[in-house]
């Protein structure tokens, strides 16, 4: 049997921050959409994955009110996110954090850009 599926084409970036107090929010924004941009990916999946086990990848609105709500909250170390006309699909207002929950140190971030390029067969 045969079909149809488009080939995956990936960009991988990494993103190291140094954070300086035991629970701090750090904004990623900027980075993973020079990242994507760097990509050349009109349409696909970013992926933001932390690679230490106190720490999080979290969406949220900029706001300092907000973001304090975060310290009772367990959120999980990787996010998916649209990609689409070369653009990270993000409300007006919508940033990506990292928390590290037990700074300060150095953290890294892993940013894979997915994209699909036209079709490939695949036999199974």
């Amino acid at each position: 049997m045969e079909s149809l599926v488009p080939p995956a084409i990936c960009h991988h970036g990494r993103i190291r921050v140094a954070t300086e107090r035991a629970m701090e929010f750090v904004d990623l924004t900027a980075p993973i959409e020079a990242l994507a941009t760097q990509a050349r990916i009109r349409a696909g999946i970013v992926n933001i994955h932390s690679q230490h086990a106190a720490t999080a990848i979290v969406l949220a609105e900029h706001e300092p009110l907000l973001l304090s709500d975060f310290d009772a909250l367990l959120p999980g170390s990787s996010m998916s996110l649209n990609l689409a006309n070369g653009y990270l699909q993000l409300g007006r207002r919508q940033r990506v954090f990292l928390v590290d929950l037990d700074g300060p140190r150095v953290c890294e971030v892993s940013v894979l850009v997915l994209d699909n390029q036209g079709p490939s067969v695949i036999r199974t």
